[in-house]
């Protein structure tokens, strides 16, 4: 939400992941552009019916307490009733886009094992992972976060 009132979306990728922005464009609206000189683009959504519809898209799976903050304000301003996080299960698909955003998928050669390492600053968000597919959080003391 600006100062003014007006609620808006803007997601920003590396040119990799341009695909995933021009679906989201084709469903909702909005423009993609390259940020100058840069290899991102920004994808910007400002209209009411598309973030209306967005809103009605990803209510009830949004998970991080920061962007569910952001979502209620904008949910509170076209008095739309905000669902709380739907139960995550093993089969969820929320844990390949965490595990793209911030996660890392490592192979150690000489025993065969894969580790896959999710990092975040919000622990809350890596618990349930936890109690889903078990496994450990680090704190990282130095950059302040868990993994």
């Amino acid at each position: 939400m600006s100062k003014k009132g007006y609620a808006s979306l803007e997601i920003t990728v590396e040119l990799r992941d341009k695909a995933c922005l021009f679906l989201i464009k084709d469903k909702f609206g909005g423009s993609v552009k390259v940020k100058q000189g840069q290899n991102w683009l920004r994808y910007r959504l400002h209209h009411r019916a598309g973030l209306l519809g967005l809103i009605a898209a990803v209510n009830g799976l949004i998970r991080n307490p920061n962007r569910l903050l952001q979502l209620s304000r904008v949910s509170a301003r076209y008095d739309l009733i905000l669902k709380d996080p739907a139960h995550l299960s093993y089969d969820s698909g929320w844990l390949s886009g965490l595990i793209d955003s911030d996660g890392s998928v490592y192979l150690n050669l000489s025993s065969g094992q894969i580790l896959v390492a999710v990092s975040h600053k919000n622990k809350l968000l890596l618990d349930p992972l936890v109690e889903l597919y078990g496994g450990t959080i680090y704190t990282m003391a130095k950059v302040q976060a868990f993994k």
